[in-house]
C-alpha cells in the first residue's frame, strides 16, 4: 500500500475542489445522457481506487491509481474516450477493417507501445474482445502497475524498450514471468515494431492499431526500419513535444508520414494517422499470399 508520502501528487489531488467538481460534472452528464459515453468513472478523484463502469458489458473494473497524472491518464483513457474510434470521420473504415480481418479468420493486432499502467492496453482489450493486445513497458515499477491493472485473456504484457532495432541485454536484469522472454545470449531489452509485427503475423496476427506514448525516444523509432508504418490501417502517436521544445524530437516521424499514403487528424494531444482503403487491402492480400510461416520482411538485430 502506498503512505501519502509515497504520492505528493495525490494528495494535492485529494484537495482539488475544480478536480472533484469535473469528476461530478462528468458523473451527471454521463446520468443525464447515457448515450454519450461508454463508460462512467465511479470514483471520486482523491480515491486511489478507481472504479470505472463499462456500460457495455455492465462490468465495473477497478484500477490502481498512484498520483494526478495516472487519474489525469485515466479520465482520458475512460472519461474522455481518446481512442474512441467512431469519434473519427473514418473510424466505419476502421471498424470494418476489424471486422475484415476476423472474417479472414485472422486475430487482429494491437500493438500499445508506452503501456504506462495498463490503462489504454486495457482499453482496447474491451473495446476489441476478438483483438491480440500486446502491451510494451519499459519501467519495471510502472511495468508491475500494468500487471495488476491489466488482467485481459486477450492481453500480453512485455518488459522491454521499443527502438527501430532489437537489442539483447547480456546483463543480469531481472524479468518477470510475463516481461519480454529470454534469449539464448541475452534477455531482448529492446523490441523493434517489425519484430513483434513478424512474431505474431506468423500465428495469424494481422496488423489493426499501433499506439505510440513514447515521449522523446520516437523519433529514433521512426528514424530507420519503418515498414511497419504501413503496415496498420491505424497508427496513433501521442505528442508530448511541448514538453520538450526546440529539441525537433518529430523530424523522423513527420517525414515518414508525409511519404505514406494516410489520412491524419489531430484530437487532444492524439495524432491519428489512417491508411488509404486501397493500402490495407493490399497488405492485408500481402497476408493471405504469404505463408504463416513466412515473415514479410527481415528482422534487425544488434547484438
Amino acid at each position: 500500500m502506498l503512505s501519502r508520502t509515497d504520492c505528493p501528487e495525490t494528495d494535492g489531488l485529494r484537495h482539488s475542489i475544480a478536480a472533484n467538481a469535473h469528476w461530478i460534472a462528468k458523473l451527471a452528464l454521463a446520468t443525464v445522457r447515457p448515450w454519450n459515453s461508454n463508460f462512467v468513472l465511479l470514483s471520486p478523484p482523491f480515491s486511489r481506487r478507481q472504479k470505472v463502469l463499462d456500460r457495455r458489458s455492465r462490468v465495473t473494473r477497478t484500477f490502481s491509481i498512484r498520483d494526478t497524472a495516472e487519474y489525469g491518464a485515466l479520465a482520458r483513457v475512460f472519461g474522455d474516450e481518446a481512442y474512441r474510434l467512431d469519434r473519427l470521420a473514418r473510424g466505419g473504415d476502421l471498424l470494418a477493417a476489424y471486422d475484415r480481418i476476423l472474417a479472414s479468420r485472422g486475430t487482429p493486432l494491437i500493438l500499445d507501445c508506452g503501456t504506462s499502467s495498463g490503462l489504454s492496453t486495457r482499453y482496447f482489450a474491451d473495446a476489441f474482445p476478438f483483438a491480440r493486445v500486446i502491451g510494451v513497458e519499459p519501467d519495471h515499477r510502472t511495468f508491475l502497475r500494468a500487471l495488476a491493472n491489466c488482467t485481459a485473456g486477450n492481453v500480453e504484457l512485455r518488459q522491454a524498450m521499443i527502438g527501430s532495432e532489437c537489442q539483447r541485454d547480456t546483463s543480469s536484469a531481472q524479468h518477470t514471468d510475463r516481461a519480454a522472454p529470454a534469449a539464448a545470449n541475452g534477455a531482448v531489452h529492446k523490441l523493434s515494431i517489425n519484430s513483434l509485427v513478424a512474431e505474431h503475423g506468423a500465428s495469424g496476427g494481422w496488423p489493426f492499431i499501433i499506439k505510440i506514448a513514447l515521449d522523446q525516444f520516437e523519433d529514433e523509432l521512426f528514424s530507420r526500419n519503418s515498414e511497419w508504418v504501413d503496415e496498420f490501417p491505424l497508427l496513433i502517436v501521442e505528442l508530448r513535444k511541448w514538453r520538450l521544445p526546440r529539441r525537433r524530437r518529430s523530424q523522423h516521424l513527420l517525414r515518414r508520414l508525409a511519404e505514406a499514403d494516410r489520412d491524419f487528424v489531430f484530437l487532444g494531444e492524439n495524432l491519428f494517422s489512417i491508411a488509404s482503403d486501397d493500402a490495407t487491402t493490399a497488405q492485408r492480400q500481402t497476408y493471405v499470399d504469404t505463408p504463416p510461416d513466412i515473415a514479410p520482411y527481415h528482422i534487425r538485430e544488434a547484438i
